[in-house]
């Protein structure tokens, strides 16, 4: 599966690239977050739940309408220009693997 887009903030690219790469920031991405261990600054564990209702529906497994789901995250990359984040871990039996990749520009004011 392949998520891709463009936003727009009206910060410094520093200012972005510090935000980004805060592990406390960036895990409030995950609402549903339960736990999370900083190991150092590159890298974290979190755990949080993920709805699979819709899915569990069409299974007939209705009972399970949530998974919790552990990572370990790492950050391979945090220069100016791009920031890359890779994440692993298991859900329900089965591996999870998730990449994110983040190109900061600065633009003329």
């Amino acid at each position: 599966m392949d998520f891709n887009g463009t936003f727009e903030v009206s910060v410094p690219a520093d200012h972005a690239l510090r935000q980004i790469t805060d592990i406390n920031w960036i895990s409030a991405c995950l609402p549903t977050l339960t736990e999370l261990k900083t190991i150092n600054e590159n890298e974290f564990e979190a755990t949080f739940k993920v709805d699979v209702s819709e899915a569990a529906g069409k299974l007939h497994i209705e009972y399970l309408s949530q998974v919790t789901v552990k990572m370990k995250f790492k950050f391979l990359k945090k220069e100016l220009q791009q920031v890359v984040l890779e994440g692993s871990g298991r859900v329900v039996g089965s591996s999870l693997k998730i990449r994110i990749e983040f190109t900061v520009e600065s633009k003329a004011e």
